[in-house]
């Protein structure tokens, strides 16, 4: 995930630098100006997670190269792994949170960031991988039954822009079978295999 590597772990401490010459950085530099203030209210970090959202939706999505976000429930990290490999043969980006130093750095230090402070600022890492991502696919195991995030990181791709063809599932096939799950998956392109996912991406464009 080349787009996403931040120059070392030096630069972990200036998060106002993260995601910098990406669409989208303006906004994050300016939400995290107010998100790192220990003194911001509540009603601000709301009003603020809200203004970078309306930020964000006014980028021009032809700023965006090809990227496949990969949505997975944490358990199986090791299949979204597998999923992201495939991506790269094919000649496209992934963002996949356990290779973002940014999310590697959050879940070190969420103990010591203000809950409401720590929502929004994990939410805003994903708004902007989001945006940054012409492709997702989200992957449907025994492990993700249940998830919040899955549905959700789905349904913000949807609304950045992302086309029912630019998007799929992966399912755990036989053990999880397309038909068992939510009606909103019959959207997105279904793949049962490696080959599949491969299949898939080599045959979608940017927007065809």
């Amino acid at each position: 995930m080349t787009r996403f590597s931040w120059g070392g772990p030096d630069r972990l401490l200036r998060l106002e630098e993260r995601f910098e010459g990406l669409p989208g950085w303006q906004a994050w530099k300016e939400l995290i100006e107010i998100v790192a203030d220990p003194d911001t209210p509540n009603r601000e970090l709301f009003d603020a997670f809200d203004y970078f959202l309306r930020s964000v939706d006014r980028i021009d999505r032809n700023l965006v190269t090809d990227c496949v976000f990969v949505s997975h429930r944490q358990d199986d990290w090791s299949r979204a792994e597998q999923v992201a490999k495939i991506v790269s043969s094919t000649g496209r980006d992934y963002w996949l949170d356990i290779h973002d130093p940014m999310l590697l750095w959050f879940n070190r230090e969420k103990t010591s960031i203000e809950s409401l402070a720590g929502a929004v600022l994990l939410a805003a890492i994903i708004e902007i991988a989001l945006l940054n991502s012409t492709h997702v696919i989200t992957l449907h195991t025994a492990n993700s039954a249940g998830s919040a995030w899955i549905p959700y990181e789905l349904g913000r791709a949807k609304a950045r822009g992302i086309f029912s063809s630019n998007a799929a599932g992966w399912f755990d096939h036989p053990t999880i079978l397309p038909a068992t799950c939510p009606e909103y998956l019959h959207l997105a392109h279904q793949t049962l295999s490696d080959q599949d996912v491969e299949d898939w991406l080599r045959k979608r464009g940017r927007y065809n």
